[in-house]
Order: structure tokens, then C-alpha cells, then sequence
């Protein structure tokens, strides 16, 4: 396992990338079916 020190700018860049796409999905699923309960 690379540190993050030792990666390069375009490594960093996809990690940031794929931590963003997970946060965002983490959120769609805990908060749509919050959001539809108190809609519906």
C-alpha cells in the first residue's frame, strides 16, 4: 500500500475521484429514502 506522500498527481486525482463518488452514494442512500418517507 502506497502512502500518500509516494503517489503521483494523477493517482491522487482518481483517489479523490473515487472517495467523492463513494461519499455522494453514501449519502443518495441514506437520505432518498428519508426524504420519500417524510414526502409520501
Amino acid at each position: 500500500m502506497l502512502s500518500y506522500n509516494d503517489m503521483n498527481k494523477e493517482q491522487k486525482h482518481s483517489l479523490k475521484k473515487v472517495l467523492f463518488v463513494f461519499i455522494i452514494g453514501t449519502v443518495l442512500v441514506v437520505f432518498i429514502p428519508i426524504i420519500f418517507h417524510y414526502l409520501f
